[in-house]
């Protein structure tokens, strides 16, 4: 095996980290087990060179994700020896990220005419590519860790190893996979809704399949939802995307939805079992992971309680749940009674009123109100309050 550098050499790592993944923490973790570095400096790029029409998160956001991924690498890898620190530099310079900018401020600052550079396989080939390469191959050996057998010798300024590397990439990430995230920063891609879909992109999603009658209805759940989002201080953009999807499967062929929900072991209330309207909820519910990557625990709740409502819906599914009722396209409410909804101070208030006012539409109509509905209503009546 190629002898690598030393305990005293200093290694850069740079890359955009959108976001970091548990592939970046193995690549560390390779380049302690294959060299005999012990200093690295993880640098995230402001704007990469290769990248510039790309919209990355917020660099803020990605130095926060580097140090939690870093906190999770201590806990996998317990016995590193490996001294890591994160650089802002490319932050502070903003502009394009050209390496050989960040090369030569670190060689100033540790006094160095040399220095080590990790990359994975995927940039090896490119190399000759990047801005001012003579001046990099002069002063930088680039480390590439590869996942595959290499034959061609080491030069000058490569050394190629072959790796155990993990198979993974942040564009499978944006795509939904938070798998491939380590614990903490999955955590806090969640709470900052960062990789979710864009409302606008899946507005048009869902008017592509809906009736007309159904997206109208639908853009106005959204309003209502976004405005009672507003009042309440609720996550707007949960708020929006749960609207545009909770009727997205309105339509839903009952065997399919029962068979694919029984499949996944999703519970299903015997009212939706017995009633076709009803099913689209507990459906649209299962496969929101799959349309709206990164959708939240409380936005599942919200779309799979808008129909009977529940004590588990929390605040954003109470808000939804309103919305859907109440929003300005319903034929069932005049302009009074909207206003009569809205004038209450409280969600766990509008709420009550509205099941209130359906057990009334019920009870002339000879029908029974759901258990899950009736055990809410106890709830409210009680004093109960929606929890996030």
């Amino acid at each position: 095996m190629h002898t690598i550098g030393t305990k005293n050499d200093i290694c850069l790592y740079g890359g955009s980290f959108d976001p970091v993944h548990i592939g970046h923490l193995n690549i560390i973790h390779e380049l302690e087990r294959l060299s005999g570095i012990r200093k690295l400096v993880v640098i995230p790029a402001y704007c990469s060179n290769f990248k510039q029409t790309s919209h990355p998160a917020e660099f803020q956001k990605r130095i926060e994700m580097l140090t939690l991924a870093l906190s999770d690498y201590r806990k996998y890898y317990p016995d590193s020896e490996m001294e890591i620190t994160i650089s802002d530099i490319e932050g502070k310079r903003k502009g394009i990220s050209y390496t050989s900018d960040t090369v030569r401020y670190f060689l100033d600052a540790y006094s160095l005419n040399h220095i080590y550079f990790l990359i994975g396989d995927d940039l090896a080939a490119d190399l000759g590519k990047w801005h001012d390469f003579d001046f990099l191959k002069e002063h930088v050996t680039f480390i590439c860790l590869s996942r595959y057998e290499i034959e061609s010798e080491d030069s000058k300024w490569i050394i190629r190893v072959k790796s155990r590397t993990v198979d993974a990439s942040s564009s499978e990430v944006r795509k939904g996979n938070a798998l491939l995230l380590s614990p903490l920063v999955r955590e806090y891609v969640m709470k900052n809704n960062l990789y979710m879909t864009d409302s606008d992109e899946y507005r048009k999603t869902i008017k592509k399949e809906m009736k007309e009658t159904r997206y109208l209805h639908t853009l106005g759940v959204e309003k209502m939802a976004l405005s009672l989002a507003r009042r309440f201080a609720l996550d707007e953009k949960k708020a929006s995307l749960s609207a545009l999807h909770h009727d997205r499967y309105r339509y839903i062929e009952k065997e399919k939805a029962v068979r694919e929900l029984d499949e996944a072991s999703f519970p299903i209330f015997d009212e939706e079992r017995e009633n076709d309207v009803l099913l689209h909820a507990p459906y649209a519910s299962l496969k929101m992971s799959a349309d709206i990557p990164f959708s939240s625990s409380d936005m599942h709740k919200a779309v799979r309680y808008h129909t009977l409502g529940s004590s588990n819906m929390g605040r954003l599914g109470a808000a939804i749940y309103i919305a859907d009722y109440a929003e300005e396209g319903r034929k069932h409410l005049d302009e009074k009674e909207r206003k009569k909804i809205l004038s209450f101070s409280t969600l766990e208030e509008m709420v009550l009123y509205i099941i209130k006012r359906q057990d009334e539409y019920f009870d002339k109509k000879g029908i029974r109100s759901a258990a899950v509905t009736e055990h809410l209503k106890e709830y409210l009546e009680k004093g109960g309050k929606f929890e996030d």
